[in-house]
């Protein structure tokens, strides 16, 4: 858990310096700096969470999550990660979702962020898409990621 703690600091001093910038291209270099930060502070957490698998503790939850909320979430974090690959973003939505889902947050978002995280990864050109689909007959939403 110690390697959570300095990535922790920076994005604490990422936000207080965004406090004090008024410059555009400089809040948007210290949102840069924040976006990744999470996203390397789960990685982090993933890499506990194989520890907790290994050692038979992991723990699955279920609250409810805004669907938007998430595909958001994603689609911010990753943007950054595909432009820089120079290769475009897709958010779909095929159908109209439901408000909220009962899930457990923290594997849904991970599962989403490395299966899209991927797809960046090795896609030399063109576009990922990630889209979202309610299924009325079963109750779930299906999402799928093509590259």
């Amino acid at each position: 858990h110690e390697i959570r703690t300095p990535m922790t600091a920076i994005l604490g001093h990422a936000d207080i310096l965004a406090e004090h910038l008024a410059d555009a291209d400089n809040l948007q270099s210290v949102e840069t700096i924040r976006r990744n930060g999470k996203y390397l502070l789960q990685i982090i957490n993933d890499i506990l969470d194989l520890s907790k698998i290994d050692a038979g503790k992991l723990q699955v939850g279920r609250e409810r999550v805004s669907v938007e909320r998430l595909l958001g979430d994603i689609d911010s974090l990753m943007a950054v990660r595909a432009q820089d690959r120079g290769i475009e973003l897709r958010l779909s939505i095929d159908g109209k979702l439901p408000d909220a889902i009962a899930t457990d947050p923290v594997r849904c978002r991970q599962i989403l962020l490395n299966l899209v995280g991927n797809a960046i990864k090795f896609t030399e050109s063109g576009h990922v898409e990630l889209r979202a689909k309610y299924l009325p007959e079963s109750n779930r939403i299906e999402f799928k990621i093509t590259d």
